[in-house]
């Protein structure tokens, strides 16, 4: 017998108070229950550390960023992120468009 295969493990990175880090760990358990085969870990950080990094070494650290608007030119204009257009199906995109507020 077969022993059972490890989770493919994904780590993200989010700030410390408990309104960004709480709602993740909460989404990444469930997430797990219906993704057996994924784990999402989370790790924190307070602003001021996000103030002390770049977002090309938190992206060589982590597999998933909650990033604050003053990086979002920066990354736009470096190859350092992945587009979601690029990587996820374009039916769920379109399913996430349909269900947004204005252009987030």
């Amino acid at each position: 017998m077969n022993p059972p295969l490890s989770p493919a493990r994904l780590t993200g990175i989010t700030w410390n108070p408990s309104r960004g880090y709480l709602p993740l760990v909460a989404t990444a358990q469930r997430f797990a229950e219906m993704h057996p085969a994924i784990e999402i870990v989370w790790h924190k950080r307070t602003l001021q550390e996000f103030a002390h990094s770049t977002i090309q070494l938190l992206a060589q650290r982590f597999d998933l960023l909650v990033i604050d608007h003053p990086f979002l030119g920066y990354a736009a204009a470096h190859p350092t992120l992945l587009a979601l257009e690029q990587n996820l199906n374009p039916a769920y995109l379109a399913e996430q468009a349909a269900g947004a507020v204005g252009a987030s």
